[in-house]
């Protein structure tokens, strides 16, 4: 039978990917971002968030911190890196979300899974971040494995009967089986980071699961989300295959305004097993990048159960706007 042997969730930020002397030039481009939400859901420009917060992160967002806080965090990904390594998984189920690498507006889904042989990632070319600098951009495309269009092992039998399953479960997820025919299309950093960071490059086969966190109007509850996790789990379980699998969320946490209260609600529920308090969380705070932390709620609902066994959250604010990442790591078993 197969079986569910450990849970993983982490920050997949550009600036887990990139030196941390970066981390400032990342910060100009917040000035102008589209998507900046404050801890009330609100959406906000750049210069209101700055002026609210009075200096408030005026000696936070240094290079100091920065440093110290990429040390910290390269740490925690070399842990959970040794973690999956150590638990020597046959399949990798990768939980995370697409943003136009693969799918665009013409077809969103709210929760999709891949079935196909290979996972092809996508490639990161410069007309996708315009103005960005180009050592940030590069180290993105690095550390996402999307500097090249490469070739990640797929599982098709245990993922087509993982959709049966949840198809028959009341879970209505769309399949895919193949990649668009377009030179563009690929699966994007969400996977690319776990790959690279987690996996280091090993092709232990990959099944994406899809999670529309960023684009309304069809993203799903943080309830339907748990309902998805808990469903991904009975549907490994009741897999007759001799797989020893592990579930991965990839993303998050809150983003692009760091909001702690937020990241530490989850934190503090995860410890405790309070899928009720998961399960309610305002969909107003899952907006832009923390529309991600979907990802988390549904590995949640698949290790419900399972001991919190590890985690470390750092919140990284990177301007004065108090602009940044509540990044977060932490390991089921």
């Amino acid at each position: 039978m197969a079986q569910l042997v450990i849970g993983i969730g982490t920050s997949h930020t550009p600036m887990l990917v990139s030196d941390s002397a970066l981390w400032e030039k990342r910060a100009r481009d917040d000035v102008n971002h589209p998507g900046l939400y404050d801890s009330t859901g609100k959406l906000r420009t750049y210069h209101e968030l700055a002026a609210e917060a009075n200096g408030r992160f005026a000696g936070v967002a240094t290079l100091e911190n920065f440093n110290a806080s990429a040390t910290e965090a390269q740490a925690a990904l070399d842990h959970l890196a040794a973690d999956l390594a150590e638990a020597n998984v046959d399949v990798v189920i990768v939980v995370g979300d697409d943003q136009l690498e693969l799918f665009s507006y013409a077809n969103m889904p709210a929760f999709a899974v891949f079935y196909g042989e290979k996972l092809i990632t996508h490639y990161i070319d410069d007309e996708e971040y315009p103005g960005m600098d180009e050592q940030f951009l590069e180290a993105m495309r690095k550390g996402y494995g999307m500097d090249g269009k490469y070739e990640l092992n797929g599982q098709p039998a245990f993922a087509r009967e993982l959709i049966s399953y949840l198809i028959k479960a009341g879970i209505d997820v769309t399949a895919c089986g193949d990649l668009d025919k377009s030179d563009s299309a690929g699966f994007g950093h969400a996977y690319g980071f776990i790959y690279e960071r987690l996996m280091l490059q090993r092709k232990i086969p990959m099944i994406p699961v899809m999670v529309n966190a960023f684009y309304p109007p069809n993203q799903p509850t943080p309830a339907r989300c748990y309902e998805l996790g808990r469903a991904i789990r009975v549907a490994i379980e009741a897999n007759s295959r001799d797989l020893r699998v592990a579930i991965v969320a990839s993303g998050g946490l809150s983003h692009f305004v760091t909001n702690e209260q937020l990241d530490h609600t989850i934190f503090e529920a995860l410890q405790e097993g309070d899928s009720e308090t998961l399960k309610r969380l305002p969909e107003e705070l899952l907006n832009s990048g923390s529309g991600e932390i979907r990802n988390w709620l549904t590995v949640a609902g698949a290790v419900e159960g399972m001991t919190l066994a590890w985690h470390k959250y750092l919140p990284v604010y990177r301007s004065q706007a108090g602009t940044g990442v509540g990044m977060g790591f932490a390991r089921w078993s």
